[in-house]
């Protein structure tokens, strides 16, 4: 019968606290989002936006197609999070890694951008800094197929 209900835990000791379990989500918007995964339910504990940090309004609007805009059946209901003033697809994160020692976030992105943030008690105001560097410095004829590069906000 699933789920799984009873037993015992037998390596717990006492009073244990409970199992703290982070979760790191990358998503379309350029935001990580940090999950409380240790319960039964999973709780948003943290939304990091990197879409601050860079400029992505040159990308023309779109307008829908009236044709396309034809009505589904059945109709479908909408869950999940969707933000619909992110049309730039350049923002979507690819790869997360966070080092729970340093507290140091590095998240990567489609358009090659890289942000290292680093998670501390004391709040640090002072500009943002910007290192740019081309790894491929276009050797062996190697051709970029990925989005256009976004530009850091000033």
């Amino acid at each position: 019968m699933w789920p799984i209900d009873g037993g015992k835990l037998l390596c717990q000791k006492g009073d244990a606290a409970p199992p703290k379990d982070l979760l790191l989500t990358g998503h379309e918007d350029g935001s990580v989002r940090f999950w409380d995964a240790g319960g039964i339910t999973m709780t948003c504990l943290y939304k990091f936006a990197t879409s601050q940090f860079f400029a992505g309004d040159d990308i023309e609007e779109v307008h829908p197609d009236p044709e396309d805009m034809e009505e589904e059946w059945p109709p479908f209901r909408k869950v999940g999070i969707f933000d619909p003033y992110s049309d730039d697809p350049r923002f979507a994160i690819k790869k997360v890694v966070l080092c729970p020692l340093s507290g140091t976030l590095v998240v990567a992105g489609t358009a090659g951008q890289v942000v290292i943030a680093k998670f501390d008690t004391e709040v640090l105001d002072g500009p943002l800094k910007v290192a740019s560097m081309n790894i491929v410095n276009d050797r062996d004829g190697f051709v970029w197929k990925g989005h256009s590069q976004l530009s850091p906000k000033q």
